[in-house]
């Protein structure tokens, strides 16, 4: 608790910039008929987003151990195209459907260029583009979202007790983490309930207590044939960028469900509003 304290001293941030960015495209997306502007593409990303320490990346490794998916990580840079894009048309004070598609397609695709993708299908597992599922929508029509979910308290515990490199200082402090889940909660039901179809929830609990059954489900959904290396993820080799590291070159283990329990002796009030 004092360490993050003393990080978050460090920044400026502040949490209202995000609830305002998620009521601001929740207002903008909130008659926009996505039918009636779709453009095809034909091309099938996969997107994983999700809170930190959510299983996404877990999630990245199960997909990308399929012979036909490259894993590119957390790349981070579709969500600065649409956020670009989105804040333009608010600064211009444009309708929602005057979004210059191409333009984010051609720049998104430009940057994959550095990636030298040689497989079918690739894997973008920037957390933030759960902001940005409907431009997702927009862009690639026929794209995979795969959205994780955890237990509220097991994920921000897990968030609060780590040092992360690049996270917002919301991560640092009880009531701001606290409120940015549930701005991820929030805007995560909006598009669910928009767009029903487009986006696959995954839980962590369930993934963890029947593994095989879940991954079968995960790689039917991502449209891909049966590939039994995805039982074996954790002999991927793939390069993993982010704390769950070490997690994600094992089995499937059960000690991360319930582990909020192990600390509600530090204070009875710890993430008492989730």
């Amino acid at each position: 608790i004092s360490g993050n304290k003393l990080k978050r001293k460090n920044s400026n941030y502040k949490i209202k910039k995000d609830e305002d960015l998620a009521e601001q495209i929740k207002s903008n997306f909130k008659d926009f008929d996505f039918k009636k502007n779709l453009r095809e593409n034909g091309k099938k990303p996969i997107f994983i987003v999700g809170m930190p320490r959510s299983g996404t990346t877990l999630v990245e490794q199960i997909v990308s151990s399929h012979k036909d998916v490259q894993g590119l990580g957390e790349i981070n840079f579709f969500n600065i195209v649409a956020d670009q894009e989105f804040k333009g048309i608010q600064k211009e004070n444009l309708k929602l459907d005057l979004y210059d598609v191409e333009k984010m397609i051609k720049k998104y695709e430009n940057h994959l260029n550095n990636f030298g993708i040689d497989k079918k299908f690739f894997t973008d597992k920037t957390l933030l583009n759960f902001f940005w599922i409907g431009f997702i929508k927009i862009c690639y029509p026929e794209a995979k979202i795969i959205n994780c979910l955890r237990g509220a308290k097991d994920n921000c515990i897990s968030i609060y007790k780590n040092l992360f490199d690049y996270e917002g200082a919301w991560c640092y402090d009880e009531n701001e983490l606290t409120s940015y889940y549930k701005i991820f909660i929030d805007i995560t039901q909006f598009w669910k309930r928009k767009i029903p179809e487009s986006i696959y929830e995954i839980r962590y609990e369930e993934l963890i207590n029947q593994p095989e059954k879940n991954i079968r489900d995960l790689i039917d959904y991502c449209e891909l044939e049966w590939d039994e290396s995805c039982l074996n993820f954790h002999k991927n080799k793939s390069a993993i960028k982010t704390l769950s590291v070490n997690q994600a070159r094992k089995k499937i283990y059960s000690s991360s469900v319930n582990s909020f329990d192990k600390y509600q002796n530090i204070s009875n009030n710890l993430f008492k509003n989730l």
